[in-house]
């Protein structure tokens, strides 16, 4: 009996762990799901084959209760390592994508410098087919000069000229405040940040193979990532914010594309500006700031709630993140917050604010703008959730549902 059950133990481990394998290289490498299936497969086959040549004689030496219970001990093992390496990416100790962003980030400072290279290693490297741009401008004061950078990248559809290109244009800030001294600001934007890419990532092949198999067209979707600095005050006797997003706005109206391209200028490309902001606590509220654009976040929740139903999410709250839904307008008592989209609504831009505010309080997160604003105290599940939400909204705003294998 106990030879029969360490036997079917060790049978189910190696169902699991190769499922959990399965699982997180399909994760990380969408692009190549048919070279990894086969390549999982064909592992699990030579590891049985393997298996017989050195089992004999270790059933012999220990006994079968033995030999079968230290396998089964050894692949059960393996589960936990699958585990981790899932949350690998929002991992706040080194995980690939979030934990380059947990520090001090500063415009002009070393560590304003390292996570801007972490970005652009990310595209650089994960997502090859991007263009990476940086904006520069200055923040000014009577006795100090700060470089602001802000980072773009850029996918299209090829063959298309780019005044014939709209994008959809994810946006979140990467500085962080220069007071209180050691301000990380996990929610305050490394997270959003790290959502971002973890969800750019997860869709790119899919727009490789939808751009790959459609006829060249004169109007397309395309994408872009835009990682603002300078949105908080850099010293606290400053009374401006915003400097990146608003160098950014002011550059792209006045980036004319030819007179016969479909959009006039760069500003104009823009189908929708999404800014992620203070997201990576339990339970977040997120309003409906701008009636022009109530359509899109009423979709925004529909999808929350069919992924809920699926239970494609991890958190535990009890409640919709998306607390305007039932809305057909947003109301009187609902104000826009003074963000980065400021400088590009005030110029036409449509905008999808996901920002966790209290739209009856007024308040943000507890840990905000102190500095419990930590990697600690992210709700890393939250964080998963918002990714796959983010993954479904893209998915459907590019129309790009049956590419995603």
């Amino acid at each position: 009996m106990v030879i029969a059950v360490f036997a079917a133990t060790q049978c189910i481990g190696v169902m699991i762990v190769t499922t959990a394998i399965n699982a997180y290289l399909l994760d990380s490498y969408p692009e190549g799901s048919g070279v990894v299936g086969a390549w999982v497969t064909a592992s699990r086959n030579w590891a049985g084959f393997m298996a017989t040549y050195i089992q004999i004689d270790w059933v012999t030496r220990l006994g079968p209760a033995k030999a079968l219970g230290i396998q089964a001990a050894i692949t059960f093992a393996s589960v936990f390592c699958m585990v981790f390496l899932q949350v690998y990416d929002f991992n706040i100790h080194n995980g690939t994508l979030l934990s380059p962003n947990l520090q001090t980030r500063v415009p002009g400072s070393p560590g304003s410098e390292a996570t801007r290279s972490h970005f652009t290693n990310f595209f650089a490297k994960t997502l090859p087919h991007w263009k990476i741009e940086f904006q520069n401008s200055t923040a000014k004061s009577d006795t100090n000069e700060i470089p602001i950078i802000n980072i773009i990248a850029t996918r299209d559809p090829p063959g298309i000229p780019a005044g014939n290109i709209s994008r959809l244009t994810l946006v979140a800030h990467y500085d962080s405040m220069n007071s209180p001294e050691g301000f990380i600001g996990a929610i305050d934007s490394a997270a959003p940040c790290a959502i971002i890419m973890h969800a750019v990532r997860s869709i790119d092949a899919a727009l490789s193979r939808k751009w790959g198999t459609l006829p060249t067209v004169q109007k397309a979707e395309g994408i872009q990532v835009i990682f603002t600095d300078g949105e908080e005050a850099i010293y606290p006797d400053w009374m401006e914010i915003l400097f990146g997003a608003r160098s950014l706005a002011a550059e792209w109206e006045n980036t004319r594309y030819p007179p016969a391209s479909r959009y006039s200028s760069r500003l104009k490309a823009i189908s929708l500006f999404v800014l992620l902001d203070l997201l990576g606590s339990r339970e977040p509220k997120i309003a409906s700031y701008f009636n022009t654009t109530h359509h899109v976040y009423k979709r925004a929740a529909v999808l929350e709630k069919r992924l809920r139903g699926l239970n494609q999410f991890k958190s535990t709250g009890t409640r919709p993140w998306f607390v305007d839904v039932d809305r057909d307008t947003i109301g009187a008592n609902r104000f826009p917050i003074y963000d980065d989209q400021v400088p590009f609504e005030e110029r036409g831009v449509d905008v999808l604010h996901l920002i966790d505010a209290n739209p009856d309080t007024g308040r943000f997160p507890n840990v905000w703008h102190t500095l419990e604003d930590t990697g600690e105290n992210l709700d890393l599940d939250v964080l998963g959730d918002w990714s796959v939400l983010l993954i479904a909204f893209m998915v459907e705003w590019l129309e790009s549902e049956g590419y995603m294998i």
